[in-house]
């Protein structure tokens, strides 16, 4: 067996990492050219928005005070949604031509924001259809009595 090292080139690692960066590269660019820009600085705020209001609810619920109401006078951040209810309904407004139904991403200083009154769809149980009359089970038995007569002739 021969061992040679090798010197003076780029090693398998340093390939692989290369060309990782070069795909994610590419896939970016392939994204940025169908939906015109990047989802990273989207998904952020809204994550970051979502964990507010997670974290709100939720101190909310242990009793905690919140730091957005005591940094505030006990006023609530007005950026932060507060969490839908049937009785508060939900945000309608238009964003980049599509409309969207949303407490998070339709605020108040949008102009094409609309509240939503949802209804609670109480649906009934299905009905059950109403047994056929037993008329049925003597006529079949009628038919195959007299099926039985024309064999045994």
């Amino acid at each position: 067996m021969i061992n040679q090292k090798q010197s003076g080139s780029m090693s398998l690692w340093t390939i692989s990492f290369l060309m990782m960066l070069l795909t994610a590269v590419g896939l970016s660019v392939l994204y940025m050219a169908r939906y015109g820009e990047l989802p990273f600085p989207q998904a952020r705020a809204r994550w970051s928005k979502s964990a507010n209001v997670i974290s709100n609810e939720l101190k909310n619920a242990s009793g905690l005070e919140s730091s957005d109401r005591s940094a505030s006078g006990g006023v609530i951040n007005a950026n932060i949604a507060q969490a839908v209810t049937i009785d508060s309904g939900v945000r309608r407004c238009t964003l980049k031509g599509k409309v969207i139904y949303s407490d998070t991403l339709c605020l108040d200083n949008n102009p094409t924001t609309q509240r939503i009154k949802l209804h609670d769809n109480k649906a009934d149980a299905p009905k059950v259809p109403a047994s056929l009359p037993e008329s049925n089970d003597l006529a079949d038995q009628d038919l195959l009595e007299k099926i039985l007569q024309k064999l045994t002739k």
